[in-house]
């Protein structure tokens, strides 16, 4: 697994370096530092989450599921205006999302 993790990092690297991070909002996340590091808190908690870096006032939080060869095939998201999801409910809802993308991966075989 540690393989695979060194891969996508390398991948990840690669990208971040190449390509400009164009700021779609004051919040944007646009240098590959900053990415990086929320790469990281990704792996650690397991989910995402983008406060209003697309669109000013709306976050967002999802995870990945994985299937049975731990392949992410899909993943599960929620949007809501950020009145809505304060700083006080992400990692509540985090944890939710992430709970409920591991139940729809053993849905389909994945093995947690």
């Amino acid at each position: 697994m540690n393989n695979k993790k060194n891969k996508i990092k390398t991948a990840n690297n690669n990208i971040l370096h190449k390509q400009s991070l164009p700021a779609y909002t004051p919040y944007t996340l646009t240098s590959p530092s900053a990415l990086e590091g929320n790469f990281s808190d990704i792996q650690t908690k397991g989910f995402s989450y983008d406060n209003q870096e697309h669109a000013l006032g709306l976050r967002c939080i999802g995870a990945c599921i994985y299937d049975e060869y731990q392949e992410v095939f899909a993943a599960i998201s929620i949007s809501s205006p950020s009145s809505r999801i304060t700083n006080n409910h992400i990692n509540q809802l985090g944890s939710t999302i992430l709970q409920a993308a591991k139940q729809i991966g053993r849905e389909y075989g994945a093995i947690h």
